[in-house]
């Protein structure tokens, strides 16, 4: 029986040299993996669920070597991540609770809170006529 998954694979292609035989750096499963953006010349980063991970880049890469550089807080989805090689700043967006008064430490808090609401239909005893 064939292995029937589907895989996410990040590839660097050189588009200064004669061979444009892209490179696969390495595979990942589909929800991992996401928001590539450089961090300097040789340096990328992605997003990997709610960690930012960061790897030297090469057309000649061997056993890449992966490094995290932070975690957002659980229950934060960040994404649109952009980076500012100038300030060193990165900038992203997240969605927040406003009752939470916007912060990322309540996040999970709240999501659970709305997950275990219960019911959320409304029952009417009396139908609308027209």
């Amino acid at each position: 029986m064939s292995d029937d998954r589907t895989t996410r694979s990040v590839y660097l292609v050189a588009l200064d040299t004669e061979n444009k035989d892209p490179v696969e750096l390495f595979k990942s499963p589909p929800g991992e993996a996401g928001e590539f953006f450089w961090l300097s010349g040789d340096l990328a980063a992605y997003l990997n669920g709610t960690s930012l991970y960061s790897f030297r880049t090469s057309v000649h890469a061997q056993d890449l070597k992966q490094t995290k550089l932070f975690s957002f807080p659980t229950g934060i989805s960040a994404g649109g991540l952009k980076y500012e090689h100038e300030t060193g700043h990165l900038a992203f967006t997240a969605q927040v609770w406003e009752h939470g008064n916007g912060s990322f430490e309540t996040v999970e808090h709240w999501n659970e809170e709305f997950e275990g609401r219960g019911n959320t239909g409304q029952v009417y005893d009396e139908l609308f006529i027209r």
